[in-house]
């Protein structure tokens, strides 16, 4: 009987230490202190959501601005690119960034290195890669769509891996993105451009109202975009066949600049349609639907 009532009080003991092991497994999301690269999912169709019938031919995928912590239409359920003429005649799929899929990106304390938002664009880039891959794999065809951020996704994809998609529409990017622009954002500080030419750091920009992570998410931001800007893609891709694509910009965009003369020659001689845009930054989609309606471009 002494050794029974031992037993028992010897398992009590190890249930009572246990509760107070620390569950490491679970993150504490309040308090990221590390830095934690993306891990890709075994099931690749994490990797996005999906809007509309899975029967339709075509597939488009929407590669969002940024770089944001959220995939937008996961939050808001729905979107600018709803406008698009035959939207409802694709089956939709809206891209996780890695920075959407492991927005812990922008929350960890310690440093983030330039190194790193490499390494996390490359990754944007593979996500953009397996989805194109996945439905191409299944007899689609597909087409995808990039806006601001999303528009330089693309040409980093098309630099760095095989290029497997039937169509590109890029809008509100750059090919070759301004030296000074892309080391303004190496150094965390983000600008606009004078009438889409001249551009102004915000170098002496007043972080006093701004809480840590605040200045930390607009930080890395920046660096995002300046380890997918500090590629010259009018190099990269010059031997790449870009047939049949679309690039729609602002010549007075405030936030990415006009494009340059060179640019512009450069897809030209890549085959792309080409159209101007009066629409603002944030709106130039709707240049897109502009377009499409009045025949000037073609999908």
């Amino acid at each position: 009987m002494k050794l029974v009532i031992t037993i028992i009080g010897m398992l009590l003991l190890i249930g009572c230490n246990a509760q107070n092991v620390k569950d490491t497994s679970r993150p504490n999301k309040n308090k990221v202190e590390a830095y934690s690269p993306t891990i890709f999912p075994q099931d690749t169709t994490k990797l996005w959501v999906a809007d509309g019938n899975i029967e339709n031919e075509i597939v488009a995928i929407f590669c969002q601005g940024g770089p944001k912590d959220v995939l937008s239409f996961a939050e808001k359920g729905k979107t600018s690119w709803r406008y698009l003429p035959n939207y409802d005649d694709y089956y939709r799929i809206h891209l996780h960034q890695a920075n959407t899929y492991n927005p812990d990106i922008f929350r960890f304390k310690g440093e983030f290195t330039m190194k790193m938002a490499k390494k996390e664009v490359d990754n944007t880039s593979e996500m953009l890669y397996r989805a194109i891959k996945y439905y191409k794999d299944k007899g689609k065809t597909v087409w995808v769509f990039g806006h601001s951020y999303g528009s330089f996704i693309i040409p980093h994809y098309l630099a760095t891996r095989p290029s497997v998609a039937d169509k590109y529409v890029l809008i509100s990017g750059r090919i070759d993105d301004p030296k000074h622009v892309v080391e303004a954002h190496a150094n965390g500080f983000n600008g606009t451009y004078k009438e889409g030419i001249v551009f102004s750091s915000e170098e002496n920009r007043n972080f006093s109202d701004y809480d840590e992570k605040d200045i930390r998410y607009y930080k890395r931001k920046q660096l995002l975009k300046a380890a997918v800007g500090r590629i010259l893609y009018s190099k990269a891709l010059k031997e790449l066949d870009l047939l049949n694509s679309i690039y729609i910009y602002n010549p007075k965009d405030e936030r990415v600049g006009g494009l340059n003369q060179y640019e512009l020659d450069f897809l030209r001689v890549k085959g792309f349609q080409i159209y101007k845009t009066q629409h603002e930054h944030g709106s130039t989609i709707y240049g897109l639907v502009d377009a499409l309606k009045e025949g000037k471009v073609k999908l």
